[in-house]
C-alpha cells in the first residue's frame, strides 16, 4: 500500500529545500534542538568512527558534528532529493561527510557499521517507524548508541498530539525501541519547546 502521507511529506520538503537553511526556524528552533541533541550524544559516545544521521535534511547536524568528531566518517540520508542536493552543495568536499537519497526503511549499509545513529525531528515523518528502527538496529553495532529527538506525547500534550498517530508517549516509544533491541538509557527535554525530547538508546544483543 502506498503511504500518501509520506509522499506528501517528501514533496513538501523538496519544495522547501532551497529555502530551508535561510528559514528563521534555523536560529530559534532547529539549531538549538540540534545543539542539544549533539550535547547529549557526546556524553555517551566520545569517539565514534562512523556516524549516521537519518532524515538529515540539508546536513546541518552533520556539519556541526564534523566539528565535534573531526576524525569520524559522517553519513546523512534523507528521502527528499532536494534536501540531499542542498546538503551536498553546502558541505565542504574536504570533510568526511557523505549524503545519500534514501529512507530510514532502506539503509544501504552493512550490518553493524555505525557507532552512533541520530535522527532529529524526522521520526514522525517516517513511512514505517518499526521498519526504520529495525534497519537502524541492523546497521548499529552492538553497544552502539541511537539518539532520537522528536516531539513526544507527554503530560498535558499527550491527549492532544497522540491522536495524530505518528507521535508517541514516552513509554510507548521505549517499548517500540525495545522491540528492536534498542534499550532506552536516558531521556531529557531540550530547553525549548519542552515537548521535544532527546531519547538515547543503546543497542543490546
Amino acid at each position: 500500500m502506498i503511504d500518501m502521507t509520506h509522499d506528501h511529506d517528501v514533496a513538501h520538503f523538496d519544495r522547501w529545500s532551497s529555502r530551508y537553511d535561510r528559514s528563521v526556524l534555523q536560529r530559534f528552533f532547529f539549531g538549538p534542538i540540534q545543539e542539544a541533541t549533539i550535547a547529549e550524544a557526546a556524553l555517551v559516545c566520545h569517539d565514534p568512527k562512523a556516524v549516521l544521521d537519518v532524515g538529515c535534511g540539508t546536513g546541518q547536524l552533520l556539519r556541526r558534528l564534523a566539528n565535534r568528531y573531526p576524525d569520524a566518517d559522517l553519513v546523512g540520508v534523507d528521502p527528499s532529493p532536494g534536501m540531499i542536493r542542498q546538503a551536498q552543495l553546502a558541505s565542504a568536499p574536504s570533510r568526511h561527510i557523505e549524503f545519500l537519497n534514501t529512507s530510514a526503511e532502506n539503509l544501504p549499509f552493512p550490518d553493524a557499521h555505525f557507532d552512533l545513529v541520530l535522527t532529529t525531528l524526522s521520526f514522525h515523518h517516517w513511512s514505517d517507524q518499526q521498519d526504520g528502527l529495525r534497519e537502524i538496529r541492523r546497521v548499529l553495532h552492538d553497544s552502539g548508541v541511537f539518539v532520537l529527538t522528536d516531539v513526544l506525547a507527554a503530560g498535558w500534550f499527550r491527549r492532544f498530539i497522540a491522536r495524530m498517530g505518528q507521535f508517541h508517549a514516552p513509554d510507548v516509544l521505549d517499548e517500540t525501541l525495545a522491540a528492536e533491541r534498542l534499550h532506552t538509557i536516558l531521556r531529557v527535554s531540550v530547553p525549548w519547546p519542552r515537548q521535544v525530547k532527546v531519547t538515547l538508546a543503546r543497542a543490546v544483543t
